[in-house]
C-alpha cells in the first residue's frame, strides 16, 4: 500500500459541520469540536473510496489518537493491522496533557492483546534526540523470567539486526523533552520502533518541524516493519501544514486479491510533466473557458467584499479543471500496474510463528553460551 492510497492528517482544523469533498476520496474526522469559531487540533483520514470496504474506523473516548483497522487481504499481513493516527498538543499550552501518553497506551494494549501488527503515526510533539526505544537483553535481569517465551518479549529489537537496520537512529535535534522521555518509555514498554532516522529514505535522519526539530514520527511493531517498503520525511510544502513536513510510509502490498481489486477500480492518472511539451500545454488551453474564467474572476474583484465563497470554489474549481484539460491531452493518461508476487501455500501462520520463536530462541541461546564462556 504505498501513500497515494490514503492520507492521514493531524491538526486537521476543523469542527463538525465541515465536509470535504474529494473526487475518489472519503475523508473520516476526530475533531477537537464539534462547532467552533475558532478551530483547533483534530486528526483525519482520506482514502481511496476502493478502499472503502476494507478500512474501518474504530470509535474510542481517547483525544489524542484516532484508530481505524486495515484488513489483512491489502497487506501480505497473517492479521488486520491497527493504525492509530496521533496528535498530542506541545507542552506548555492550553491543550496540553501529562496524561496523553497513559490514555494513548491504554487503548493501544486493549487492540494488541488481540493483535501484533500496531502501528502508530503523526505528532508526538515529542523530541527524543537518540535515546534507545528498546531494552537490551544485557540489561534485564534474568531472575526475574521464568521461561524461554518471557525473554523473547525483550529480544524483538534482534530483528532489526536481521533486517540489517540500525539499532541506533540518527536525529539532527539533539533535544529531549518531557514528552519524548514519554515517548521512548512508551516504546520500550509496547515493543515499538521508531522509523525516524533508521530506515529506508530517513535513515540519515531529517527534520519534521520547521527544520528545527524532530516530533513527527511513524512507530511500529517488528511485524509491521517486516513489511514496510520505504518510509521518507518529504520536502516541506505549506499545501499540506504550516510548520510540519509531510512523513511517507509505503508498505507491501503481495495479495493477488489487492491487485485485481486496484486493477478493477482503476483510476486513470494524467502522465508526467515534460519540459519540452511546454508549448504543446499552453497551445491546449481552452480559450474559451478561460475567457469566460476571466469574466467570473472580474465580476468577483467587482464585488468585492460582497463576494460569497461558493463563488470564489467555483473559480478555483474552473481554473483547476483547465490545466488538468490541457494536461491531459498533452501527456495522456497512465496507469500503475500491479506487480503479483506468488507466496508458497504451505507457508501458515503456524509456519510463521514457529520460524520467529526458532529464530528469538537461536539468538538467545548464542547469547547464553557468550556470556558464560
Amino acid at each position: 500500500m504505498t501513500n497515494d492510497c490514503s492520507e492521514r492528517y493531524t491538526e486537521t482544523k476543523l469542527d463538525d459541520i465541515d465536509i470535504i469533498d474529494c473526487e475518489n476520496f472519503i475523508f473520516k474526522y476526530k475533531n477537537r469540536k464539534k462547532i467552533s469559531n475558532y478551530k483547533s487540533g483534530g486528526i483525519a483520514i482520506g482514502y481511496k473510496k476502493y478502499l472503502e470496504h476494507y478500512i474501518t474506523v474504530i470509535e474510542s473516548e481517547c483525544p489524542f489518537v484516532f484508530w481505524f483497522s486495515v484488513k489483512k487481504e491489502i497487506f501480505d499481513f497473517q492479521e488486520n493491522v491497527i493504525f492509530g493516527i496521533t496528535y498530542i498538543p506541545p507542552e506548555n499550552t492550553n491543550y496540553a496533557s501529562d496524561e496523553a501518553f497513559s490514555e494513548i497506551e491504554f487503548e493501544f494494549q486493549n487492540f494488541s492483546k488481540n493483535n501484533d501488527y500496531m502501528c502508530l503515526l503523526g505528532d508526538f510533539n515529542s523530541r527524543t534526540a537518540t535515546l534507545k526505544d528498546f531494552h537490551e537483553i544485557e540489561d534485564t535481569d534474568d531472575t526475574q523470567f521464568n521461561d524461554i517465551s518471557d525473554i523473547n518479549v525483550f529480544s524483538d529489537i534482534c530483528i532489526l539486526d536481521d533486517m540489517n537496520i540500525s539499532r541506533c537512529r540518527k536525529n539532527p535535534d539533539t533535544i529531549v523533552n518531557k514528552y519524548g522521555r514519554k515517548l521512548i518509555e512508551f516504546c520500550k514498554n509496547n515493543n515499538m520502533f521508531i522509523l525516524n532516522g533508521r530506515f529506508g529514505k530517513d535513515s540519515i535522519g531529517r527534520m519534521t518541524c520547521k527544520n528545527k526539530s524532530v516530533v513527527d514520527y511513524i512507530i511500529c511493531t517488528c511485524n509491521v516493519l517486516e513489511n514496510i517498503l520505504d518510509f521518507e520525511v518529504q520536502e516541506f510544502c505549506r499545501l499540506f501544514s504550516d510548520v510540519h513536513s509531510p512523513l511517507s510510509l509505503t508498505l507491501s502490498c503481495k495479495n493477488k486479491k489487492h491487485s485485481d481489486l486496484a486493477t478493477n477500480n482503476f483510476t486513470p492518472k494524467i502522465g508526467k510533466w515534460k519540459c519540452e511539451k511546454t508549448l504543446d500545454f499552453r497551445d491546449n488551453l481552452d480559450g474559451e473557458m478561460i475567457e469566460k474564467l476571466f469574466f467570473k474572476i472580474q465580476s468577483l474583484h467587482n464585488a468585492k467584499e460582497n463576494a460569497q465563497k461558493p463563488e470564489v470554489d467555483e473559480v478555483v474549481f474552473d481554473l483547476c479543471n483547465i490545466l488538468l484539460k490541457s494536461a491531459e491531452t498533452t501527456f495522456g493518461l497512465t496507469s500503475n500496474k500491479a506487480h503479483r508476487h506468488s507466496k508458497k501455500q504451505w507457508f501458515d501462520l503456524k509456519c510463521l510463528k514457529a520460524k520467529k520463536e526458532f529464530r528469538k530462541s537461536k539468538r538467545l541461546c548464542k547469547k547464553i553460551w557468550f556470556k558464560y564462556i
